[in-house]
């Protein structure tokens, strides 16, 4: 399982949160990659492993305006790699 990270946040006190975990019942690999990527391209998070069998929650914080990417690679049960992207905008607050 992913978790879609918020769509909108605040730079420098917002977070993107990007979130794993396994479910025992579903079956299938726990592989997982994630990374955050930023309005300039440039990877600011990643991550890559086994799933735990609760949330594993990492918070990235923001610096630029614009919009990052969450890209998430899962593996389902027979062995299909699977890419979910998640856009969030950031923006300056000062309104």
């Amino acid at each position: 399982m992913i978790s879609s990270p918020r769509s909108h946040v605040v730079v420098n006190t917002g977070h993107i949160r990007p979130a794993v975990w396994y479910r025992d019942w579903d079956g299938g690999s726990r592989v997982y990659g994630v990374r955050v990527v930023n309005p300039r391209g440039h990877v600011v998070f990643a991550r890559h492993g086994i799933a735990p069998k609760q949330w594993r929650t990492w918070s990235v914080t923001p610096h630029l305006l614009g919009t990052y990417k969450t890209v998430y690679r899962v593996k389902d049960r027979s062995g299909t790699v699977h890419r979910a992207v998640y856009r969030t905008h950031v923006e300056c607050g000062c309104h």
